[in-house]
């Protein structure tokens, strides 16, 4: 992907990204439906004296639920165990798909998650993931009951649910918290969403068109690399008057493409789906279309077959839109865009084993453009033990950029091709499609850690021979983690490896995704005794998080990873941290049902952020927070008609509370008003 491509994802990933963050676990009650639908009723003032009830995760009753359809691909759902932790988890998430009206729906696609994540940032994760979708961990069917229910999570605070139905908008619920064991009941009022509609006609005549193709998608899968469509794809020809509608549509931001044969192609975007207008109203002026044409030559002058040609207009008008048109070079590389409307364009192109820069200003009507591109390089080499200098047989191996200018320790960057050799005698590779550039190559097998070749040049057109990865054991890092008040060995507590400081957040999550971590990210449990170890580690500084769902989590910085040696961290204590818990109630009556709530530390630091949602009562509670003086805030769901009013109900409802270690500390929050 060439760099102005990238450039264009990036700046709407973020733009979507910053509506993301704005909506993080919440659902707009008229296009997005809700967890548990909203609680009206007589002011209830709240009193300093109210004490909060045990827990707000474990809403609803534990009983037992009839049979659930489930979707014909999905598997047997069944008890999971996890076998360093010598248990099966005996939980149960649960709940009832209802329309707007109250009903059970039947025939609702529900879909479980794992890892905090909305509609916006999925669509951001799929750029990550070259157009790939998230792969949901289960899936079913809701019955004549409209019930769903999932089996054997593993606990913790990362689960999602989504729902599907034709007659309704894409609604998603969480961060969803299942423990050990027991039932969480997550009912979800579905909502018929918004609509986008218009009419398509002649711009010169002012004549209606039928049968136009007018397509809605998200604002960064209708950019996805080989055109996969995004979760909120979808499409509609215009009826004989020119009309066309798009309903049951989730708050959000969406792009419009129309096309029509003998028309330039119109894009619009930034079309947002948010507030109290149950319709957003978007015709189409439709001019005739212009050529972009030529061919796709190599250094040689040679024709490239197979190139993507993608041309996008300048200077274009909200009104108007964007015109875009794309095409495939044939045999000889020759190309023909034929939908684009007069004006300029800058051309990018994408072709296999080769590198271009975008054109620019590159008019319409033009049939005689020559794009010409750069046969990219390679590298070849071999894997051979480090020790007893033996060829490996089956490995990886991943083409890494890195800086000549940056000493040799000094940080990896993205991959730019790989290659996965199998049976090989004598431990050669060959990995193409590698730019100009400076480079390592990272290699990976059963039983080493990852190593690296040294540092070499990669230039255009050429295969750089000769490059060796001598594959090492690495080291080990070893430990205890213990109680800190009862001084036992805890065991299943999770232990992982990450960058040295690396900060656990939705939004360095997703980012990462976009460039491989500098070091493996490996995970273990402790055993019986509290004990831990993780061999085959890199010479490598790490951050290692020691985390239990019924303690603290710690975060170690500076772990200093040496090779052919053992790195015992010694023994960590685990506290059981404090607990904050209480009501959110609404100024305008009654308590707030899945409103989220947010603990933050007063200091600004990141690694004991926390969030959770209101059960049916509008009870929260959040645990094992680190000791230390918080900001705790709730926010309604989504919007309510201003993409800021997240930002706004946190600032409004916010109140300073200080956590003792050992402690539960009863705090009520009140939350209303514009």
């Amino acid at each position: 992907m060439r760099p102005l491509t990238v450039l264009i994802l990036i700046l709407g990933a973020l733009a979507a990204l910053t509506f993301a963050v704005l909506s993080l676990s919440s659902n707009d009650v008229r296009g997005g439906g809700s967890a548990t639908g909203s609680v009206v009723g007589p002011v209830v003032t709240p009193k300093a004296d109210i004490q909060p009830r045990e827990s707000a995760n474990l809403a609803g009753p534990e009983r037992v639920l009839p049979p659930v359809d489930r979707l014909a691909e999905e598997p047997t759902t069944r008890r999971i165990a996890d076998p360093a932790a010598g248990e099966a988890w005996a939980n149960t998430l649960v709940g009832v798909v209802r329309s707007p009206d109250g009903l059970p729906l039947e025939g609702v696609e529900v879909k479980l998650y794992s890892g905090r994540t909305n509609k916006a940032l999925l669509a951001f994760r799929r750029m990550a993931n070259g157009g790939a979708p998230d792969k949901p961990v289960r899936e079913v069917r809701t019955g004549a009951e409209g019930l769903f229910q999932f089996r054997a999570l593993q606990p913790g605070s990362s689960w999602m649910l989504t729902a599907e139905h034709g007659d309704f908008s894409f609604t998603e619920v969480g961060p969803i918290t299942m423990p050990k064991s027991g039932t969480v009941q997550e009912d979800i009022e579905l909502a018929v969403g918004y609509t986008v509609a218009g009419l398509v006609r002649d711009a010169e005549t002012g004549k209606p068109l039928s049968e136009a193709l007018v397509v809605l998608d998200d604002q960064l899968s209708i950019n996805m690399p080989g055109g996969r469509p995004g979760p909120h794809y979808q499409e509609v020809r215009t009826k004989p008057d020119g009309s066309y509608a798009i309903r049951h549509l989730a708050p959000g931001t969406y792009s419009l493409i129309c096309r029509k044969p003998d028309y330039a192609t119109l894009l619009k975007t930034n079309i947002a789906t948010l507030g109290d207008e149950d319709t957003v109203e978007l015709d189409f002026e439709m001019g005739a279309g212009q050529v972009l044409a030529g061919r796709v030559v190599d250094g040689a002058g040679q024709g490239v077959e197979g190139a993507t040609l993608d041309a996008i207009s300048h200077n274009t008008t909200r009104e108007q839109g964007m015109s875009r048109g794309n095409a495939v070079s044939g045999p000889d590389g020759e190309f023909l865009i034929d939908d684009v409307l007069a004006g300029m364009y800058t051309l990018t192109t994408q072709a296999i084993g080769f590198q271009s820069e975008p054109m620019h200003r590159v008019e319409a009507g033009n049939t005689n453009i020559t794009v010409r591109v750069v046969r990219q390089g390679g590298v070849m080499g071999r894997a051979i033990d480090g020790v007893t200098g033996r060829p490996l047989s089956d490995f990886e191996v991943r083409v890494r950029l890195v800086n000549p200018k940056m000493p040799e320790a000094s940080k990896r960057g993205r991959v730019v091709s790989q290659a996965r050799v199998q049976s090989s005698s004598d431990g050669r590779f060959e990995v193409t499609g590698v730019p100009e550039g400076s480079y390592v190559v990272q290699g990976s097998a059963h039983g080493y850690a990852n190593s690296f070749s040294g540092r070499f040049v990669v230039n255009e057109g050429q295969a750089t021979p000769d490059v060796e990865v001598r594959m090492s054991k690495g080291g080990t890092l070893v430990g205890t983690v213990l109680d800190a008040k009862t001084r036992k060995p805890l065991k299943g507590v999770t232990v992982s490896t990450n960058d040295n400081n690396w900060i656990d957040s939705e939004f360095t999550n997703l980012l990462a995704g976009l460039n491989e971590p500098h070091v493996a990210h490996h995970t273990v449990r402790t055993d019986a005794d509290g004990r831990f170890k993780i061999p085959l580690l890199s010479p490598e500084v790490y951050q290692v998080r020691i985390a239990s769902e019924d303690h603290t989590v710690v975060t170690l910085n500076d772990i200093n990873v040496v090779a052919d040696s053992e790195h015992d961290m010694g023994v960590t204590m685990l506290s059981q941290g404090a607990e904050v818990a209480g009501t959110v109630y609404l100024v305008e009556g009654g308590v707030g049902k899945g409103i989220s709530v947010y603990l933050h530390p007063a200091d600004g630091s990141y690694q004991a952020n926390r969030q959770t949602r209101t059960d049916a009562e509008g009870r929260f509670s959040i645990k094992n927070a680190p000791p230390g003086t918080y900001k705790l805030s709730a926010s309604r769901p989504t919007q309510q008609g201003n993409p800021f009013q997240t930002i706004m109900d946190m600032t409004a409802s916010e109140v300073e509370v200080l956590l003792i270690e050992g402690t539960k500390t009863p705090m009520n929050l009140t939350l209303g008003g514009e």
